[in-house]
């Protein structure tokens, strides 16, 4: 539950797609529902490069994230 939030109020689960841009940097986006997440997910697997979706309350370092894709290089982590 967040703070200051009322009772019985439900807390946001969040997806979080971890991708490379053009430059080979990390980047992050956040969605709330799945099918924007799929096609987001659809257009870097035509890229090949690795990605990972983490799906949670809170979100992976980047450092934790590259030593993954470093482990499955080109591979769509969940």
């Amino acid at each position: 539950m967040k703070p200051n939030s009322p009772p019985n109020v439900m807390t946001d689960l969040h997806a979080f797609l971890y991708s490379c841009d053009e430059r080979d940097r990390w980047v992050i986006s956040t969605f709330r529902s799945l099918e924007p997440l799929m096609t987001a997910v659809r257009a870097l697997q035509v890229e090949g490069k690795s990605a990972l979706i983490h799906v949670g309350f809170w979100q992976p370092t980047i450092a934790e994230v590259e030593a993954m894709a470093a482990r499955s290089p080109g591979s769509l982590i969940l």
